[in-house]
């Protein structure tokens, strides 16, 4: 079957994911403290590249090895043209999503009033427990449980310095910038905001919460890192340029699907009209 099918259906694929991606963002705009998630396509440059280089390494052990079907690295031996051909590279030769990146910039503030609501001021997350794992979250809607426990929107509770959640007993509750909690002015525990080291990828576990590759850095008395009081970080999620980037994709797999159906129709031709004997 002609490869040209493959590769349309591939890029099809690969738009469409695109597409789930940025509709997960829109539907995400109004939640606090959610991140960007931007689908990363392997880059078509280094697709071309690699194809080539495979066909010009079967090209060169056949010449050097004729009828013998050794691929790159002569690893293919004794399998005839037949074999050596299936090492030239995978049908579909098209650019896929290679993986998901988070835009992790700083979103804007927006006043609640609520003592239960805090949002972090530059690098840092949130921990709560769900299970024996950890969570990393930037989303400081919380609530106190009816046992005092301060915990998430989705009842994970918050965790302290210590490893253990942080219990406020009934009062006036208050979070100063070091992330210190207070009730009637007694401090009852101090917030272990997090920061994942540089160049370790945080991986999503739904609903704006994120696992880190290993335990976070807990921040202690970071100039650069700060709790407000009263206030939820907006979402960073840019309409315009989502917008923007779904009508490209919507293009692109628009393109792909019209090339999938000329390719079809063009086989059609080939079978049902060039085998024809005339009359």
């Amino acid at each position: 079957m002609d490869s040209g099918l493959y590769t349309s259906a591939v890029g099809m694929l690969g738009e469409f994911n695109v597409e789930n991606g940025i509709t997960n963002n829109l539907a995400n705009m109004q939640t606090p403290g959610y991140k960007e998630r931007t689908a990363v396509q392997e880059n078509f440059s280094d697709l071309l590249l690699s194809s080539q280089g495979a066909q010009a390494g079967v090209a060169e052990a056949s010449l050097a090895y004729p009828g013998t079907g050794i691929g790159p690295g002569g690893t293919m031996r004794g399998g005839g043209p037949a074999q050596a051909a299936s090492a030239i590279g995978r049908f579909g030769q098209a650019p896929h999503i290679r993986d998901y990146g988070l835009n992790l910039a700083q979103g804007n503030p927006r006043y609640t009033g609520s003592p239960h609501d805090l949002m972090i001021v530059g690098d840092g997350f949130f921990q709560a427990r769900a299970g024996k794992g950890i969570l990393l979250t930037r989303n400081g809607s919380l609530h106190r449980s009816a046992a005092g426990v301060l915990q998430t929107a989705e009842g994970y509770p918050l965790l302290g310095t210590n490893g253990r959640p942080i219990k406020a007993p009934p009062g006036v509750m208050t979070v100063g910038q070091a992330g210190d909690v207070s009730v009637d002015g007694v401090r009852v525990g101090r917030l272990a905001l997090a920061r994942v080291p540089t160049g370790q990828p945080l991986n999503e576990a739904g609903g704006g919460y994120y696992m880190g590759p290993g335990r976070p850095l807990t921040v202690t008395g970071a100039r650069t890192t700060g709790v407000l009081q009263g206030y939820l970080e907006s979402s960073n999620v840019d309409m315009s340029t989502q917008m923007s980037s779904m009508l490209a994709a919507q293009r692109a797999y628009q393109a792909d699907s019209k090339m999938l159906q000329m390719q079809d129709e063009t086989m059609g031709l080939a079978v049902n009209d060039l085998g024809k004997v005339s009359g």
